[in-house]
């Protein structure tokens, strides 16, 4: 029997004393069509206007034919073809490739989720047009963070860079037809501004060096385990009103007093950070490497009877590329700082890391942030907090290098791309190479103040 031929998607039914309209898509069942009702937006039931069901009724026979010839289009195979699930699928396959950081992995992360946000989750890949892009870009212009900053051009072109590798994986598995990317097709895209990276004049390095090595500890306790305990007993029968009387009655900050409070382990007042801070702002001047790198170091890639230190992957963190693994001069005053280091307060803690951070409850972890340890370096030394960061380090050991000598002759562009872990020497010669005002021309890269 020939089936009768549909007059309508749109039927009625009684419900609540009215008549409502519900749409029949049955035979779109496959892309999740059936009987639905036609809901206006903002209401809880389905209509009783004829005309607004009519329009109801045509935008879900839309989706639903879209909805089939994606389908088709890839071979009756169910995928995520929405921003955000294909976001998340995007990020997990970038994840899996290990070719990039957890730190990055982390940044386009951030930068799809605020896609997502401007776009909406359930925004289909293939109706974003160029058009939709530069609205996103003005979106980002007038986006201010949690920290009350705006986003710079080079920041907005990092995240037009997330989106656009995010649709060259939507090409490769097929989600939408092959060179299609609204982002790609710009013609005009933010840049950041390109000038002189931030660097530090060897005489300053030499100032901060020594300023990293007087830096005071911040308070640690030399309370005992028994006068702990009696500031808590104290503290639960109402004999100090805050923590700043209690801490005054015991020779302690009140933050100290808050951690003695909540049972959390204290540190030694003796010099642990302080001493950190000098190997770290060493390591840092004195190698070139990146903060990642210097993170990882564990003991056993420094040798003290090859004058060596090794950047090679281990289980704290990958490297950055494939020739970032590489092998550095240990230079005489490192080599000095870091015997009294790994000899002297390292020793006694254990563990295989050669600058760790430990846990409240003592455990080994790699060093995630120096912000702080470094902006207190910084007012030691009379600069701004701030603006002394690690970056900056590496540009400085460039240029220092860059005036020694290697055996009589000065030293070769490739022997500092190497030890900078670059592939090529352009990157020395276009970002890394800066002319001070002092050139201290020697065998050794070293900072000393005696020298200047």
């Amino acid at each position: 029997m020939t089936p009768r031929k549909r007059k309508s998607r749109i039927y009625w039914r009684s419900q609540g004393g009215a008549r409502r309209a519900w749409f029949d898509g049955r035979d779109y069942a496959e892309v999740g069509g059936g009987r639905e009702p036609l809901i206006a937006s903002g209401e809880r039931f389905a209509t009783t206007d004829p005309d607004v069901a009519t329009q109801l009724a045509a935008a879900r026979l839309t989706e639903l034919e879209t909805a089939r010839r994606r389908r088709a289009f890839h071979g009756g195979r169910a995928v995520e073809t929405q921003l955000g699930a294909f976001a998340q699928r995007h990020l997990v396959a970038k994840k899996k490739g290990g070719k990039v950081t957890d730190e990055w992995l982390e940044l386009v992360e951030l930068a799809l989720e605020r896609a997502v946000a401007f776009f909406g989750a359930e925004r289909e890949l293939d109706t974003l047009r160029v058009s939709d892009v530069r609205g996103w870009i003005a979106w980002l212009e007038a986006y201010t963070t949690p920290r009350a900053r705006r986003l710079g051009a080079g920041t907005i072109r990092h995240h037009l860079n997330a989106l656009s590798n995010l649709y060259r994986r939507a090409q490769e598995e097929e989600i939408v037809i092959p060179g299609y990317n609204p982002v790609a097709a710009l013609m005009e895209k933010p840049a950041g501004e390109r000038r002189e990276a931030r660097w530090i004049e060897i005489h300053d390095a030499a100032l901060i060096l020594e300023a990293a090595r007087q830096l005071r500890p911040l308070g640690g306790t030399t309370l005992d385990a028994e006068a702990m305990a009696r500031l808590r007993a104290e503290w639960a029968d109402g004999r100090h009103p805050s923590k700043r009387a209690a801490g005054k009655a015991y020779g302690v900050s009140d933050v100290v007093v808050g951690r003695i409070l909540r049972g959390e382990q204290l540190p030694a007042p003796p010099t642990d950070d302080a001493a950190r801070a000098h190997v770290l702002v060493a390591l840092f001047l004195l190698t070139g490497c990146r903060f990642r790198e210097v993170a990882g170091l564990e003991l056993d890639d420094v040798s003290f009877d090859r004058r060596t230190i090794t950047i090679r992957p281990n289980r704290w963190r990958a490297l950055k590329t494939r020739t970032s693994h590489r092998v550095i001069p240990l230079w005489p005053q490192l080599e000095a700082i870091l015997r009294a280091w790994v000899f002297g307060s390292r020793l006694t803690r254990g563990g295989s890391l050669l600058v760790p951070s430990w846990s409240v409850q003592g455990e080994e972890r790699r060093l995630r942030d120096i912000h702080r340890l470094l902006d207190r370096v910084a007012t030691r030394a009379g600069i701004p907090a701030g603006e002394l960061r690690s970056k900056a380090f590496r540009h400085t050991y460039c240029a220092a290098r860059l005036q020694t000598l290697d055996r009589g002759a000065p030293v070769s562009l490739y022997t500092v791309s190497r030890e900078l872990g670059h592939g090529s020497e352009e990157m020395v010669r276009r970002v890394y190479s800066h002319l001070g005002e002092v050139r201290h021309r020697s065998d050794v890269v070293e900072y000393r103040l005696e020298q200047h």
